[in-house]
């Protein structure tokens, strides 16, 4: 891998380098064609028909949008080539490599021209900016337009886009886990403290909360003809791919059902301090948006892509963090790694623990909620579900054959660290005290 590798989101093509605050900026200049061709008469095509019934993207006219992407940023007088990164499902994602030597991340926004989305994720990240001290790691950076000094812009598409700093580090997969578990700690701690910053100029989150994940469909697609309804008739009834897979579809369709009526306790709990406490979260953190150092301490140099930041339940960042996790070959020495790391600077209640197994589930199910809903609207393709469909399904049944087993760790991992936090209090202030007499 290279030096500085490009981080693939699970729901992002993208090595995210960075991004501050602005307002989006439109270009004025003409639009290229259009690089997405619909081989589908409408966009409430089935979801599963054919992979070829959702839209084929034309490469030449992509390469003419990233271009001039890229010069919303980087003057006409530098010359630049587009490099191609590695990995991911949603955004476009190219390193820019400069005639001066420097290299950044240029993205280009593939959420059907959410900006109200990329404005809150600018929002979080520019509060977040004077508190780079307080972390032990990088966090997104972005480079101003030429024409406002904002740090994306609207093109003629209706795609926004950013150029971003380079960030150094490679992906980690499943290595690292205890650190990667510290800087989410880490992360999950200061991003209480900004909240209150956030909401006094994005009161409501783009991305609605996990816990109304399928409420996300008519809520996050409801403008464009999304529903619950029509989420399940396309995962239960439409002929075609899902067919392929539709022993594990049928899996996670029956425990999306049964974890519906667990959220409704849940929520019947409300969002108190012993209950379900919300904050602001990154809502999209696992080791694919994470970066560490290439050498053998393996610390982690950035955490990135902060589009489905949102203000959620608090537990919901560690269940996202463990997502990944569970689907990998046995998965149990990472979870009790990332938890042990995750505890040093994170904290939960008593129901936020018991809850961690269905929370995580939750993640896994949300996302396939999230494909559903992009094949059915012609924004991706089905194949981003069935190629994952299985693992999914293996996920969920191993939560449920380890869940005390994963409440046990969290909690031993959450005692001993409160433990030691107390205990180093209480050596400061006989410190204190001795000083005094």
């Amino acid at each position: 891998r290279p030096a500085a590798a490009a981080a693939a989101s699970t729901r992002d093509m993208s090595f995210q380098a960075a991004a501050l605050v602005g307002t989006p900026v439109a270009v004025t200049t003409s639009a290229p064609r259009s690089f997405r061709r619909s081989t589908a008469s409408s966009r409430r095509t089935p979801v599963a028909p054919r992979a070829d019934a959702v839209k084929e993207i034309d490469q030449v006219a992509l390469t003419e949008e990233l271009t001039l992407a890229a010069r919303q940023f980087i003057p006409a007088s530098m010359g630049v080539t587009l490099r191609a990164t590695i990995g991911g499902v949603n955004n476009y994602v190219r390193y820019v490599d400069c005639d001066d030597g420097k290299t950044y991340v240029l993205r280009l926004y593939n959420n059907g021209g959410e900006t109200k989305r990329v404005a809150f994720e600018s929002a979080v990240i520019s509060a977040l900016q004077p508190q780079k001290s307080r972390l032990s790691f990088a966090i997104p950076t972005c480079v101003p337009s030429i024409a406002t000094g904002e740090t994306f812009v609207v093109l003629p598409s209706g795609n926004s886009t950013s150029l971003y700093e380079l960030i150094p580090g490679v992906l980690p997969k499943n290595s690292c886990a205890r650190a990667i578990g510290m800087a989410s700690g880490e992360l999950t701690s200061v991003m209480l403290d900004i909240e209150h910053e956030v909401r006094a100029v994005a009161p409501v989150s783009s991305t609605p909360p996990y816990r109304n994940f399928l409420c996300n469909v008519s809520g996050a697609f409801a403008s464009k003809g999304m529903t619950r309804e029509i989420f399940y008739q396309q995962a239960e009834q439409s002929p075609g791919p899902l067919d392929a897979v539709r022993p594990a579809i049928d899996i996670l369709l029956e425990q999306l059902r049964a974890l519906e009526g667990t959220l409704e306790e849940y929520k019947a709990m409300g969002s108190g301090p012993d209950a379900f406490p919300e904050s602001l979260i990154h809502g999209d953190l696992h080791y694919d948006n994470v970066l560490v150092s290439s050498t053998p301490d393996g610390h982690v140099t950035g955490l990135l892509d902060f589009e489905f930041t949102a203000y959620d339940w608090r537990a919901m960042e560690l269940a996202v963090c463990l997502s990944k996790y569970v689907g990998e070959p046995e998965p149990m020495d990472y979870i009790v790694d990332f938890i042990e790391g995750f505890a040093v600077n994170g904290e939960l209640n008593d129901n936020e623990i018991n809850a961690i197994p269905e929370l995580t589930k939750l993640r896994v199910l949300e996302v396939v909620v999230y494909f559903v809903a992009r094949a059915y609207l012609g924004e991706d393709d089905i194949s981003q579900l069935t190629t994952r469909a299985v693992n999914y399904a293996n996920r969920l049944v191993w939560v449920d054959n380890n869940r005390d087993a994963m409440i046990l760790t969290l909690r031993t991992a959450l005692n001993k660290a409160k433990e030691k936090k107390n205990g180093g209090a209480v050596v400061v202030k006989q410190l204190v005290r001795e000083t005094n007499r």
